[in-house]
């Protein structure tokens, strides 16, 4: 697992590091500084190249909410064909409404693939840059810190002795390139320091953790704010989204819900319990912003853009008040089962009537089930049906392609034989 977080530094830190180089030889700018400024480039990089996909996540779910009403009744009128002609008139309808609105369900994915793993690759970076060593003791002979240091050939015996092992190579950083990034400093924290340090890389940084604390505290409580703002938007926007007689989009919604009260909580604790360098702090601060910011726009563009009709709040509305009865329904029935298993207990006759009952109910929705069971059965043997033709098709297309191009090969060969002016030589003489 660590060779795998290991490649994701390689392309943070060839960003980090052209964005360094670009402003010390470019601009001029110090050492430090420009090690500095690497991480919101970092970010204006990264969101920057992944921003039409975003627009295209967001731009997605709400086209799946406009397109909602049309697809439901798509959905309903072919909820029970089996033949494979329907299917794929089915299939064909579904994928022109598709069309029409240029919209690609996978689209919402992609943006978290790219950023978990530049997060992970910067944590990972940040953290062999500080480097506290394993135990956390991080208790090394001198003379061992200073063989190490020689190797490198920029260590600090001092520093490695008193709790940072010499600095070498990490990613695309050259060893003298992590040990200016080590020294670098923002409000008098240097960047790879973090909250839960101990007594030797307090020494090795020349910073108490209190002085950590307080330094990062304004910079994280305000992350933690921007995190949970950009919670409540998507919280917001997806109860006008959602569509609450789908169980799993229901869930999805409660877990948002307790996600917004949880994150917080949780981000405070790991930011104070667990190696979260201030470089990283700096980072997740300047990233939620973009995140709110971007969020915010997107949010305009889309209700410019793809306002939502009447119909999509009138199908929502009777969503949620079928939900809401069918929990209503859901308790109630809770309520007889125990007023009927109470007065089974006292009439034994009653008790029969009601077993009897109860067994002719499970028998009927076990026939349903049975009957629910067979036709998705039947429907997904046509759809592999459907696929194998639409192989088979795409296979004699190709190879009709083949034979066409084969027999003109002959025929250009010939008139390749031919003089240039077409004619051959009896008609020339």
């Amino acid at each position: 697992m660590e060779t795998l977080y290991d490649m994701f530094m390689y392309p943070v830190s060839a960003v980090m590091k052209l964005w360094h180089l670009l402003f010390q030889n470019v601009f001029g700018l110090e050492d430090s500084v420009s090690w500095l400024i690497s991480i919101p480039f970092l970010i204006v990089t990264v969101r920057g190249l992944i921003a039409p996909l975003t627009w295209y996540s967001a731009r997605s779910g709400r086209i799946g909410a406009l397109i909602r009403p049309r697809m439901q009744a798509l959905d309903k009128e072919y909820a029970e064909v089996t033949d494979t002609d329907e299917i794929r008139d089915y299939q064909k309808k579904k994928q022109a409404l598709f069309d029409e609105y240029s919209y690609r369900p996978a689209m919402g994915c992609i943006p978290p693939l790219i950023m978990i793993p530049v997060f992970i690759g910067l944590y990972r970076l940040l953290l062999l840059m500080a480097n506290p060593l394993e135990g956390g003791s991080g208790d090394v002979g001198a003379d061992a810190a200073a063989d190490a240091g020689a190797a490198a050939g920029v260590a600090d015996a001092a520093g490695a002795g008193a709790g940072i092992a010499p600095a070498e190579s990490i990613g695309l950083l050259t060893a003298a390139e992590v040990s200016d990034f080590r020294n670098t400093e923002f409000l008098g924290i240097p960047l790879p320091a973090f909250a839960s340090m101990g007594p030797d890389l307090e020494q090795a940084f020349g910073i108490t953790t209190d002085e950590v604390i307080s330094g990062m505290m304004p910079a994280l409580l305000l992350a933690i704010a921007f995190t949970v703002i950009n919670l409540v938007i998507s919280t917001f926007r997806a109860f006008y989204t959602t569509e609450w007689s789908n169980a799993l989009a229901r869930r999805l919604f409660k877990f948002m819900i307790i996600m917004s009260v949880f994150v917080p909580v949780m981000l405070f604790f790991v930011a104070f319990n667990v190696p979260i360098p201030w470089a990283i702090i700096i980072y997740w601060f300047i990233n939620n912003l973009w995140t709110l910011v971007q969020s915010l726009l997107f949010i305009v563009m889309v209700r410019v853009r793809y306002p939502l009709r009447e119909e999509h709040h009138e199908a929502r509305r009777e969503s949620h008040q079928l939900f809401r009865q069918r929990k209503k329904d859901r308790k109630q029935r809770k309520r007889e089962r125990k007023r009927e298993n109470k007065q089974a207990r006292k009439d034994p006759e009653y008790a029969k009537e009601l077993a009897a009952a109860r067994e002719e109910q499970q028998r009927v929705t076990e026939q349903e089930r049975a009957e629910k069971k067979e036709l998705r059965k039947k429907q997904q043997q046509a759809r592999l049906e459907i696929s194998r033709q639409r192989r088979a098709e795409k296979a004699a297309k190709k190879a009709g392609t083949g034979e066409e191009s084969g027999a003109a090969e002959p025929e250009e060969a010939a008139r390749s034989d031919e003089p240039a002016d077409g004619r051959h030589d009896s008609e020339r003489d």
